[in-house]
């Protein structure tokens, strides 16, 4: 594997500027960019769709100056909103096309998705026009994989269906009589866990023609049942599974606070590629060192 790279989700209020912020929005980025190191940061998110509130003007000011720092921009989750939104609309890719026009006039790099369009809000032939319209017009596509319903809010793809399972699988549960009766149902195996995630990695990376993939956080880290939690009991059987895997070597994991991001690094090397948290981005350098 490569070094590690570190990517970085930014403040929501960043493009209102110097002045209208504690701590100066546009200012602190900057000031953060230039002073840990240009080559530290691959990338940086814009977080939520919260962006699209503020003014054209604004958002561009804020993305040249991190052009200028030859760090890419992605978008955020915004495009699976609209989605939601647009369905039962005659015209409901209406809104998309002038959404990806407008990252693209603004000056986002890439376009970002997630597997929870899958069969479940959009068929994949409109997910495939998605792609191909970000395409014709120079948006480049990072994929995210999402392995909990809870992520965004909207339905996913359930890989557990019971706690209990999840509990049985994962060993978090202190009670070894728990009745394992139906442990080979489908969704209750780590095996099938990572059998979904392959084909699901199988399908984005055919999908967007590339491996820019980023691995969610909810479901490995939040949002899982809290029996008999350990920290290092996180899924750890399954990300072990994964980074033992060539298949996923250039994989981003989505590591939104210090306890996360300090397991992963000191359970996989400091070559364990990450997004964090625009605040964390010191800290992580740090312990990369």
């Amino acid at each position: 594997m490569s070094s590690g790279k570190t990517h970085i989700s930014i403040p929501y209020y960043t493009p209102l500027g110097p002045y209208h912020t504690h701590n100066g929005g546009q200012t602190y980025l900057i000031k953060l960019l230039d002073n840990i190191g240009l080559d530290k940061i691959e990338s940086i998110k814009f977080d939520g769709p919260v962006y699209s509130l503020f003014p054209d003007s604004a958002l561009k000011e804020t993305i040249e100056l991190i052009h200028l720092r030859n760090i890419e921009v992605s978008t955020g989750g915004l495009l699976e909103q609209l989605c939601v939104l647009g369905t039962g609309i005659k015209d409901s890719s209406l809104s998309t096309k002038i959404y990806l026009k407008k990252c693209k006039e603004v000056g986002f790099d890439y376009l970002e998705i997630n597997n929870l369009f899958d069969n479940i809000i959009l068929e994949r032939s409109y997910l495939s026009r998605i792609v191909n319209n970000a395409n014709s017009i120079g948006l480049k596509l990072k994929a995210k994989i999402c392995i909990s319903k809870a992520n965004m809010g909207i339905p996913g793809i359930q890989i557990f269906k019971t706690a209990n399972k999840v509990a049985r699988c994962l060993n978090y549960s202190d009670d070894e009589s728990s009745d394992d009766s139906d442990s080979d149902n489908d969704n209750g195996t780590v095996d099938d866990v990572m059998k979904k995630i392959h084909d699901q990695y199988d399908f984005l990376t055919t999908l967007i023609k590339g491996s820019n993939i980023l691995i969610a956080s909810d479901g490995i880290f939040h949002n899982i049942p809290l029996i008999g939690h350990k920290k290092e009991q996180w899924f750890a059987n399954i990300l072990d599974r994964m980074t033992s895997d060539q298949k996923f070597e250039n994989v981003t994991y989505e590591a939104p606070n210090p306890e996360i991001f300090t397991f992963l690094l000191d359970r996989y090397s400091s070559n364990i590629n990450l997004l964090v948290d625009y605040s964390h981005a010191y800290h992580v350098s740090l312990l990369r060192k």
